[in-house]
């Protein structure tokens, strides 16, 4: 699918297939980022942490003991770890 809208865009920028010499770009690499979101026992989330490797991301998540207590009000959040997009490595 990524595929198909990268080459969408590329040619609608430069014109038809046709016109066009070499194709369109080589595909760039890309990393997969995470975050760590917190979840009320409601089902209410709040973003913990963003821009994270998914071997990070567990680590603060085992160091937390997958919870985040919020001391004041004495409330305690669940950690999880969902998708945060990509970055992209090279062009």
């Amino acid at each position: 699918m990524l595929d198909i809208l990268s080459n969408l865009l590329y040619y609608t920028r430069r014109g038809s297939p046709e016109k066009i010499t070499g194709g369109p770009p080589e595909r760039a690499e890309r990393e997969e980022m995470y975050k760590i979101v917190m979840v009320s026992w409601g089902g209410t989330k709040h973003d913990f942490a963003s821009d994270l490797s998914y071997d990070e991301a567990l680590q603060i998540c085992e160091d937390n003991n997958w919870e985040y207590s919020y001391e004041p009000g004495g409330y305690v959040w669940d950690l999880e770890i969902e998708e945060d997009g990509y970055y992209v490595l090279a062009m």
